[in-house]
């Protein structure tokens, strides 16, 4: 996983799902905000990301709704973790 998107780099991480376009850099496409499982770092797309909404690049504990054959997830609670 790139160093941007561990904790404590939010910011980088909302320039990604924005794009570049932005900032200047048309050719970089908005990205999905994605959710990282601690166990086995599998990446989970999230498909209701205003769930989420200020809490990029934090560790959180979430209550999902998985959907394997698409690798997403929906965000039903959301909690900080220590």
């Amino acid at each position: 996983m790139p160093k941007h998107s561990e904790p404590g780099h939010a910011d980088c991480i909302r320039k990604c799902i924005r794009g570049g376009a932005v900032i200047g850099h048309p050719e970089w496409r908005p990205q999905p905000l994605v959710l990282v499982k601690e166990s086995d770092r599998s990446v989970w797309i999230i498909d209701n990301p205003s769930s989420l909404s200020g809490l990029e690049g934090q560790r959180v504990r979430a209550d999902v709704e998985i959907d394997a054959a698409r690798k997403a997830v929906h965000v039903k609670r959301v909690a900080e973790s220590n």
